[in-house]
């Protein structure tokens, strides 16, 4: 390690180093924090480097990709949260419904989401049952009651403006490709954005649309208005990133804004029918 740490140039691949000092670097760095396919890159299965393995957001994470890391532990703590959205499983090939293998033997995981449902079906949970995230108490009181069964104990904040508001906006009917991105919300969405960054700059926001295309669309709009309001350049700084974001719902899991704006997006087709 000392060799290491002096050398300016041709260091060792940290796999390699690991491999030849486990205990000094562990001893040296007791907590490590990386990602299940970085401890599968960095790490040799051959031992247990860690006493505890700790995963957080475990309703994110597919049980197959956290095997590697549980053998490299001797104990296992997994947190996370069953209502929230399982891992994407989109770009991932084959038939999950395929039923002409049934005579094979399922593997353990299988039919599983996550590692937090896994774990569920044979561990008890020990729920969390505090809220404290929520600035306004309303913010979360739909989904503690229809989701939560009314368990979790939140705080009331000071009430000043509704902290949720809902605009509806209204469609124009007989056109088509509207099914996925509605342009009126489109256009909606985007004067509700130069709004709050015109009457609300220190504030920071969040776009979240339901469907990829959608999302695109919104930014391709904003991008297009912005190019009329040069005085609102600071605020959509791309050196910026914390101040604002457009993302699709699939990747806003953690992202925490002063005001976030959700947007459905899907419209009806040119019978008038939304396409479910």
């Amino acid at each position: 390690i000392r060799r290491e740490v002096e050398k300016k140039r041709r260091f060792l691949p940290l796999r390699k180093l690991v491999a030849q000092a486990p205990d000094v670097l562990t001893s040296i760095c007791p907590c490590w924090m990386a990602s299940p396919l970085s401890v599968s890159q960095l790490l040799d299965a051959d031992r247990r480097y860690f006493d505890f393995v700790l995963f957080d957001e475990a309703s994110q994470i597919l049980p197959e990709d956290a095997v590697p890391t549980i053998l490299r532990g001797a104990k296992v703590v997994v947190a996370g949260d069953r209502n929230q959205l399982p891992p994407t499983t989109f770009f991932s090939a084959g038939d999950d419904d395929d039923d002409g293998n049934e005579a094979e033997e399922l593997l353990a995981s299988e039919g599983f989401e996550s590692l937090l449902d896994l774990m569920n079906s044979f561990l008890p949970p020990w729920p969390l049952e505090w809220h404290y995230r929520s600035r306004d108490e309303s913010l979360i009181a739909f989904s503690n009651h229809y989701i939560y069964q009314d368990r979790l104990v939140t705080f009331p904040g000071p009430k000043t403006v509704p902290a949720v508001s809902h605009v509806l906006v209204q469609q124009e009917l007989g056109r088509d490709g509207e099914e996925e991105s509605s342009s009126a919300e489109v256009r909606g969405v985007v004067d509700l954005i130069l709004n709050h960054a015109t009457q609300r700059p220190t504030e920071t926001l969040g776009v979240i649309a339901m469907g990829i295309k959608h999302a695109r669309r919104v930014e391709a709009a904003l991008d297009q208005a912005l190019e009329k309001r040069p005085d609102l350049e600071e605020f959509f700084d791309i050196n910026r990133p914390d101040r604002f974001f457009v993302k699709n719902l699939e990747r806003v899991q953690g992202d925490e804004r002063d005001a976030v704006i959700l947007t459905i997006g899907y419209g009806k087709d040119r019978a008038g029918k939304l396409p479910f």
